[in-house]
């Protein structure tokens, strides 16, 4: 370390100075900590929203003939009511009769 003056006035000085420079850092790392949670909670909210565009969707159509159409996870064309399916489920949407396959993103491709 570097010697200190010994006369009370100018170490005053000099506690203040850090004082300033103390409240400057706490500032600095207060920003950093919030600018780090706000990348996780983005990069935590890619990650949800990648994990909806795997596998497939299986809407329900509600209608006087309700319609099962089976989607690519991520399909435009789906609508908002729609199940989450794996392969496995998928595969089994996709043999039943009542359930249609999208055009669209050609869902059945990869089964």
């Amino acid at each position: 370390m570097f010697d200190l003056p010994s006369d009370l006035e100018r170490l005053r000085v000099i506690e203040l100075y850090l004082r300033i420079q103390l409240k400057a850092v706490e500032e600095r790392i207060s920003k950093a900590e919030q600018a780090r949670e706000q990348a996780e909670r983005e990069a935590e909210k890619e990650r949800k929203r990648q994990a909806e565009l795997v596998g497939w969707w299986l809407e329900h159509i509600r209608a006087a003939v309700p319609t099962n159409i089976l989607h690519k996870a991520g399909c435009p064309m789906a609508g908002k009511r729609y199940h989450r399916l794996n392969e496995s489920e998928a595969k089994e949407a996709r043999s039943m009769h009542e359930v249609k396959v999208c055009q669209f993103c050609q869902a059945a491709k990869g089964l």
